[in-house]
C-alpha cells in the first residue's frame, strides 16, 4: 500500500516537492519527479517519455551503477527510473538528492523525453491534449487519447495473466488434492488394519471424513478456483474411497497369510463374494476359506465411506462460510487521473 510517512513529507516538503494522492510530486527540469514509501521501502521514480524506452535504458543504467554514478538498486521500468530502498537507511535523503541529480543528468544526455511528451506514445503535445496521470506511482504526461488505448491493454494484459495464473493454480490444486487423496486412502488402509488386529467394527470407514479434509487442505495450497474446489471435492472423495475399497483387499490378504502374487490377487479378487472393488473378509488360518456373511459389505462399505466423506464437507464448508477475507493489495498497474 503507498503511503507517506511524516518524516518523508516533512523532508519532502522542505526539498519543495507538493502531497498528492498519497504521493509527494515535484517537476525539475522538464521531468516528474514522485517520492513515496510502500511495503518498508521508499521509492523515487524520475518519470520519462515514452515508455518503451525504458529497456533500452536499462544498459545505461547498469553501467551508471557500476560506476558509482547511482545507487545501486535502480531500474528503468514503465518509463520511470526507479529507486527502491529500505526506508531505515540512515542516508536515504542523501542517496535521493543524489539518485535525482544524475537520474535527470543522464535522461539528458541521452536526449530523452520528459513531461512535455506523452508518455504512452512518445509524442508532443499541447496543453488541453493532455492530463496528468499516475502509473504504478509515479507521475507522467498522458494524451487523453493514449489514456483510454492503455487503460484497453491493461485490461487485456490483466486478463490474459489472470488466466494463466488461474489455469496453472488449477493444474496444481488438482495434484496436491490427489496427494491428499492418496494421503487419505493410506489412512484409511492402516485403519482397515487395525480393525483386522483388534477385531473391532468396521470403523475404518469413517477415515473418507479425514480423506476429504486432506483434498480439501491440498485443494486450497494451490489456490485453485472456488468452483474447481467444489468439483475436486466430490471427484477424488468418490475416487479415494473406491480407490481404498480395491486397496484394502491386499491389506485383507496380507493379514490373512495369503501370499502377495498374480495368482492368489487373481483368485482372491474373482471370488462371488466379491462384486465390486474388492470385500474384507476373514480368512481362517491358512485355508483361504471366505465367509459367506460378508457377501455384498462392499457395496456396504462404499456408502459408509462416502458418507463419512460426506460428513468431511463440514469442515471446508465452515471454512469457507466464515474464514478470513485476505485484503487485496492496491492495484498499482491502473491508470489515476491525478
Amino acid at each position: 500500500m503507498i503511503n507517506i510517512s511524516r518524516s518523508l513529507a516533512e523532508w519532502g516538503t522542505k526539498q519543495g516537492f507538493s502531497y498528492v494522492s498519497g504521493i509527494l510530486h515535484k517537476q525539475i527540469e522538464g521531468y516528474w519527479i514522485t517520492l513515496y514509501e510502500q511495503n518498508n521501502k521508499r521509492v523515487c521514480a524520475v518519470s520519462f517519455a515514452p515508455r518503451d524506452f525504458s529497456e533500452t535504458l536499462n544498459g545505461d543504467v547498469l553501467l551508471e551503477v557500476k560506476a558509482g554514478h547511482l545507487p545501486s538498486g535502480v531500474q528503468a521500468k514503465d518509463g520511470a527510473l526507479r529507486l527502491v530502498m529500505p526506508i531505515a537507511k540512515s542516508d536515504a535523503n542523501e542517496k535521493t538528492l543524489r539518485f535525482i541529480d544524475r537520474s535527470i543528468e543522464l535522461l539528458r544526455e541521452k536526449e530523452v523525453c520528459g513531461s512535455d511528451h506523452c508518455w504512452y506514445c512518445g509524442e508532443a503535445y499541447g496543453k488541453k491534449e493532455a492530463k496528468r496521470v499516475a502509473v504504478l506511482g509515479a507521475l507522467h504526461m498522458v494524451h487523453t487519447g493514449c489514456m483510454d488505448d492503455y487503460r484497453a491493454e491493461a485490461v487485456a494484459a490483466e486478463q490474459s495473466q489472470k488466466k494463466t495464473k488461474s489455469g496453472t493454480r488449477t493444474l496444481v490444486s488438482v495434484l496436491l488434492s490427489a496427494a491428499g487423496m492418496l494421503v487419505g486412502v493410506a489412512l484409511w488402509l492402516l485403519a482397515f488394519w487395525l480393525m483386522l488386529i483388534w477385531s473391532a467394527p468396521a470403523f475404518f470407514v469413517a477415515a473418507g471424513a479425514p480423506m476429504l479434509c486432506l483434498i480439501y487442505l491440498g485443494y486450497k495450497l494451490g489456490r485453485g478456483s472456488k468452483a474447481g474446489m467444489w468439483i475436486c471435492l466430490a471427484a477424488f472423495s468418490v475416487l479415494g474411497v473406491a480407490l481404498a475399497l480395491a486397496l484394502q483387499g491386499l491389506v485383507d490378504m496380507a493379514y490373512a497369510g495369503l501370499p502377495i502374487a498374480s495368482d492368489t490377487i487373481a483368485w482372491y479378487y474373482t471370488q462371488p463374494h466379491l462384486y465390486l472393488f474388492g470385500d474384507y473378509i476373514h480368512f481362517g488360518g491358512t485355508s483361504y476359506e471366505y465367509t459367506e456373511t460378508y457377501r455384498g459389505t462392499t457395496i456396504v462399505e462404499l456408502g459408509l465411506g462416502l458418507l463419512a466423506a460426506v460428513g468431511g464437507f463440514i469442515l471446508p464448508l465452515l471454512l469457507e462460510l466464515f474464514g478470513k477475507k485476505k485484503l487485496a493489495e492496491d492495484d498499482l498497474s491502473r491508470m489515476e487521473v491525478m
